[in-house]
């Protein structure tokens, strides 16, 4: 989805607050042409309604807590 300005401002904003995780992107606003790429475009995915959940259930039941009698 491509964003609109307001919200590449807002995204922005919001990275630039959680400036210590743009390294690990391999990302900062100096790099102007991948900066303004990363602040185009976000991506989503639906879920069935459930999935999430469906998906906590079973990693409980896969690795219970340790401690646990």
């Amino acid at each position: 989805m491509e964003l609109t300005a307001e919200q590449r401002r807002r995204k922005a904003e919001a990275v630039l607050a959680y400036r210590s995780q743009l390294g690990a992107l391999a990302l900062e606003p100096a790099d102007t042409r991948r900066w303004e790429s990363f602040l185009t475009y976000e991506i989503a995915w639906r879920l069935p309604v459930g999935a999430l959940a469906a998906r906590a259930g079973a990693d409980a039941v896969s690795s219970p807590s340790k401690g646990r009698a």
